[in-house]
C-alpha cells in the first residue's frame, strides 16, 4: 500500500491534502524545473523557474510565494497562466487561492540545494508527474515516464528503481544517464521510484504514478 505522502521531483504534497483542494476547486500546478541545483558557496540563485496553473472553473485565482527573494503580495493573477521567477536555496513555496484569497486550491514547493563540489551529490528528475491515462483505458492502458540522473564526486554512485514495491538497483558506476520507464493500469505497475545514491547513501530521489483522467472518444 502506498503511503499518502508523495514527493513529486520535489515538490512535496499530500493525497489527502491534494483531495480536499480538488473537492474546491479542480486543477493543475507545476514549476519547470521543479528543483535545482547551485554551486556550493555561491549566491546566486536557480534563474528562470518556470510556474504553471491551470483552474478553468475558479473565480478569482491569485498567485502567493514564500521564500529567500519571493516579493511579498500576490504573484500572478488569473484562472490560468505562468511566470518565471528565481528560487534561492533552500527553496521556496507557492500558493494558489481562489474567491480573491479566501479558499486554498493548491501548493507547490520548488526545492534548491547547493552542489558540493567535493563531497557526493546527485540530482534525478522524472517526468510527466504524474503520468495520465484514460481512466476507461483498462488493463492494457500505459504511459511512458523519463528519468534523468547525475550524480558527483560519488565513489560508488548507484541509481535504484522501486517498482511494483521491490528495490532494485538498476545501474552501478553510472554518474549520468536518461532512461525510460512504462507505468500499467494494474495494482503493482502505478507507481515508481527512483534514487541515486553513494554505495548505500541517498543523495537524491524522484518518483511517479498514474493519475487517471476523462479521455473523449
Amino acid at each position: 500500500m502506498l503511503s499518502s505522502y508523495l514527493s513529486r521531483e520535489g515538490v512535496s504534497f499530500d493525497i489527502r491534502e491534494q483531495a480536499v483542494y480538488e473537492q474546491i476547486c479542480p486543477g493543475s500546478v507545476s514549476a519547470y524545473p521543479s528543483s535545482c541545483v547551485v554551486t556550493e558557496g555561491a549566491t546566486a540563485p536557480c534563474q528562470d523557474i518556470k510556474i504553471s496553473w491551470d483552474f478553468p472553473g475558479c473565480q478569482n485565482v491569485t498567485v502567493d510565494g514564500t521564500g529567500v527573494g519571493i516579493p511579498g503580495g500576490p504573484l500572478a493573477y488569473g484562472n490560468s497562466g505562468s511566470f518565471f521567477t528565481d528560487v534561492y536555496p533552500p527553496g521556496a513555496d507557492f500558493y494558489f487561492y481562489a474567491n480573491a484569497g479566501s479558499d486554498q486550491i493548491n501548493h507547490l514547493r520548488v526545492n534548491a540545494r547547493h552542489q558540493s563540489t567535493s563531497s557526493p551529490d546527485g540530482e534525478i528528475r522524472v517526468s510527466p508527474r504524474p503520468c495520465q491515462i484514460c481512466s476507461g483505458g483498462g488493463l492494457s492502458a500505459t504511459c511512458t515516464v523519463r528519468v534523468e540522473w547525475s550524480i558527483w564526486n560519488a565513489k560508488k554512485p548507484r541509481v535504484m528503481i522501486k517498482l511494483a514495491g521491490l528495490p532494485k538497483t538498476e545501474w552501478d558506476n553510472k554518474t549520468t544517464g536518461v532512461s525510460e520507464y512504462e507505468l500499467r493500469n494494474n495494482t503493482l505497475f502505478k507507481y515508481v521510484w527512483f534514487g541515486v545514491y553513494d554505495g548505500y547513501t541517498l543523495l537524491d530521489s524522484a518518483d511517479s504514478f498514474i493519475e487517471y483522467v476523462g479521455c473523449n472518444g
